[in-house]
């Protein structure tokens, strides 16, 4: 009943396949074109994307069915809540990384400022993960393709027949021990390069998004008016600019000019 649920409809499967086998088909003629050819042309490039496209497309068919049935149920939506809640906190290393760059000064010193660049970091780390996951994917399909392909061997098969006529006859391990491993072997090299494809676009648009966030004129924009104080009472420092404390008796001053602004460090003056 569960596999059935999880497993994709018969339409979305034969489109999958066929995704499957025209990937496959210009991945061998790319590499036969690239024996014969001695520098690519424009055709070897829309080969490449023709390729990549129909695994990503094909894998996504495939896996749509078994996530919405996860995300579904009670524990998926936990583990949806636990991947957010993980990539929240994650966020605010690459913000430490672009507050560091950006102002100098400890990120930490920065709490308003260090918390809206984790949210906006949010989407990248979120992308990030999402990749790793689909690589952690790639690597399980990939090994149960080796495994499959390995169980083929004259040293092995014998045994796994041998074991298959033990089953009963209705038996569904016995079907695939006897006559699904080949197709289990291919199925599993598709998803593994549709799995692949999706790991490189995701961690690709990952990188895309953070790179755009480290944007350090918007940081000290954002940082003068969020974490800067204006206190003219406050002793032992130049109350006139906007300032920030530091820990060890430092401070840091903050001047805004012309949609810019300029950080100076100097020493908490001691007051007489």
């Amino acid at each position: 009943m569960t596999n059935n649920k999880i497993a994709a409809n018969p339409q979305g499967t034969r489109i999958s396949r066929l995704l499957y086998l025209t990937g496959f088909s210009t991945l061998f003629l790319i590499g036969a074109l690239s024996l014969v050819l001695r520098s690519g042309g424009w055709f070897i490039t829309a080969l490449e994307v023709v390729c990549a496209l129909s695994f990503g497309l094909g894998f996504c068919i495939r896996a749509r069915p078994a996530l919405m049935y996860v995300g579904s149920k009670t524990y998926g939506k936990g583990l949806l809540a636990l991947y957010h809640a993980v990539v929240l906190a994650l966020s605010s290393i690459p913000a430490k990384f672009i507050l560091s760059n950006s102002l100098h000064l400890p990120p930490g010193d920065y709490p308003i400022t260090l918390a809206m660049w984790s949210l906006l970091c949010y989407p990248g780390v979120w992308l990030a993960g999402t990749a790793f996951l689909a690589l952690v994917v790639y690597t399980l399909m990939l090994l149960a393709a080796s495994a499959t392909l390995i169980s083929t061997q004259p040293l092995l098969n014998a045994p796994l027949l041998f074991i298959a006529r033990l089953l009963p006859d209705d038996s569904t391990l016995r079907n695939a021990i006897s006559n699904g491993r080949q197709k289990l072997i291919w199925r599993s090299f598709g998803h593994a390069a549709g799995a692949a494809v999706m790991a490189v676009s995701i961690g690709a648009a990952a990188g895309w998004w953070l790179q755009g966030m480290n944007q350090p004129r918007m940081v000290k924009l954002f940082a003068y008016a969020a974490d800067y104080d204006l206190a003219t009472a406050y002793p032992g420092v130049d109350a006139s600019v906007p300032f920030r404390l530091h820990d060890n008796g430092v401070v840091s001053y903050a001047t805004f000019s012309r949609w810019d602004v300029t950080i100076r460090v100097a020493r908490i003056q001691e007051s007489k």
